[in-house]
């Protein structure tokens, strides 16, 4: 695919182009400034006239979705979607964070040859992605994990990046330079049949690994009962070939069943003092958060403190809710006062007071009504003061905004914890199962084995959502899957 743009022009009048970055049956990427921000970006570009099916927009349409829902250290910030419009064309940009760094691929080609403690650390950082990937709902499956797609910047830091082959399989649609929607060495055989599992990334992380530590693609070993063959092209410990073996197994059964699986048993084999290094910068706490997150071997516990008062927003709506609640309630008490005086009326007959009754019932409704829209909306806008407790056998999340207090103990393996995108905030949810969930409002307390939500987290940034959301799950599968 030929070049679109030439360097210095710019893109929609915002994005001036600087480079070229690479190109392929997707489209071609440069390196762009954003004039805006001033901040460096990539610009992926598809060209209505230069592909060859309708399969490669369709695609690059999904790949821009996903992205704009992904948040994570370890993948490119998604910047921007658009459309422009030529006499005789039709272009679509993808515009995200430009990561600065060669692809894992390229460094091996030139030489690089890593060391069994770089790949692990390689390893690991693929692993946290993963996590933060399939923890989602639904998860996110990258389906064309390979060294090209791995980013390695000048501080060590794994990005993985090309998210076209996120949403669908297409086992007979080849792509120009001859690859499945996925790479031939680096995909599982379910993969081949349009059956794609979390855990065939697990897989193709296993390939890259080998990949890099033998410099030969997956395509060219030799396979033994439909297996890799790796250990002749390889020098690493047994501990870690038998990690690699099981990444590697053709069937799912015999693979690991989790990234939290798999992430366990590396860790055992990496020194202590690496995986504490690399894990905060993974996953950092966002700049200026007032969360305060504490974790044992067996325990997690996440202190949200509610939003404060002093900000526009949440001010004015108190002062509206104040005034309302005078005005309002004064209102609402001579409707119920002019109810009573009804009822105890001598001089009017039964068929006149229940006129009068369904004549006030409507107004005493919409009063209520918009007392309590309100109210939720200050709630919701300065969010809780909440609680969130992890132990081995339950999950519990404790809310209160004056005068009222929740709290709800759910069994660990019937919770999900998940972020809502419209509006944005948490909420927990209660599956439902043999298990009863506890609860309690106003410190009433009762037993529920219906499924049912509850929202918090309003007032958190969605980078906060993010980094709660990931740590949460991450330890809550780490419990689940302990033996």
């Amino acid at each position: 695919m030929s070049g679109i743009h030439a360097q210095g022009e710019y893109i929609g009048d915002r994005y001036q182009v600087v480079t070229v970055l690479g190109r392929g049956s997707m489209g071609t990427t440069y390196a762009a400034v954003d004039q805006e921000t001033g901040a460096r970006v990539a610009i992926k570009v598809v060209s209505l006239r230069q592909v060859a099916e309708w399969k490669v927009l369709d695609l690059f349409e999904r790949e821009a979705r996903v992205l704009a829902t992904l948040k994570h250290p370890g993948i490119p910030q998604y910047v921007d979607y658009f459309q422009l419009d030529t006499p005789d064309d039709r272009r679509f940009y993808l515009v995200q964070e430009l990561v600065e760094g060669e692809s894992l691929e390229r460094a091996r080609s030139q030489g690089w040859q890593p060391t069994e403690d770089e790949v692990k650390v390689i390893a690991f950082q693929v692993l946290e992605i993963l996590t933060y990937l399939h923890g989602l709902i639904p998860p996110v499956i990258h389906r064309d994990l390979k060294p090209d797609n791995l980013i390695r910047d000048p501080n060590g830091r794994i990005v993985l990046v090309d998210f076209g082959a996120v949403q669908d399989i297409y086992r007979t649609t080849l792509s120009h330079s001859g690859t499945f929607v996925g790479t031939v060495g680096y995909m599982p055989p379910e993969q081949f049949r349009g059956q794609t599992q979390p855990a065939s990334d697990l897989y193709s992380l296993g390939a890259t690994l080998v990949f890099l530590l033998s410099g030969k693609s997956p395509a060219e070993l030799p396979q033994k009962r439909m297996k890799l063959d790796f250990r002749g092209e390889i020098k690493v410990s047994r501990p870690f070939g038998d990690w690699l073996g099981k990444m590697l197994e053709p069937a799912l059964e015999d693979r690991f069943t989790n990234v939290v699986e798999a992430q366990a048993t590396l860790t055992e084999n990496i020194p202590l003092a690496i995986v504490r290094q690399l894990q905060p910068s993974l996953n950092p706490q966002p700049p200026h958060s007032q969360i305060v997150l504490t974790k044992t071997e067996t325990d997690l516990r996440a202190d949200i403190p509610s939003g404060t008062w002093w900000t526009a927003g949440r001010f004015s709506l108190l002062v509206m809710n104040l005034l309302w609640g005078c005005t309002g309630g004064l209102v609402e008490i001579f409707l119920i006062l002019m109810v009573f005086i009804t009822l105890f009326e001598p001089s009017s007959d039964w068929g006149e007071r229940i006129i009068i009754w369904l004549f006030l019932a409507l107004p005493i409704f919409i009063l209520g009504k918009i007392t309590h829209t309100l109210w939720r909306r200050l709630r919701h806008l300065k969010g809780d003061e909440t609680t969130l407790t992890v132990t081995p056998t339950t999950f519990k999340i404790s809310s209160k905004f004056s005068p009222v207090e929740e709290t709800a103990e759910i069994p660990l393996d019937q919770v999900l914890l998940y972020q809502t995108h419209n509006p944005k905030h948490l909420e927990v949810q209660y599956q439902g199962g043999e298990k009863a969930a506890k609860r309690s409002r106003f410190s009433y307390p009762w037993k529920t084995a219906k499924p049912f939500r509850i929202p918090f987290g309003h007032s958190l940034t969605p980078e906060e959502q993010d980094w709660l959301v990931h740590e949460v799950n991450a330890f809550r599968e780490e419990i689940l899957t302990r033996p």
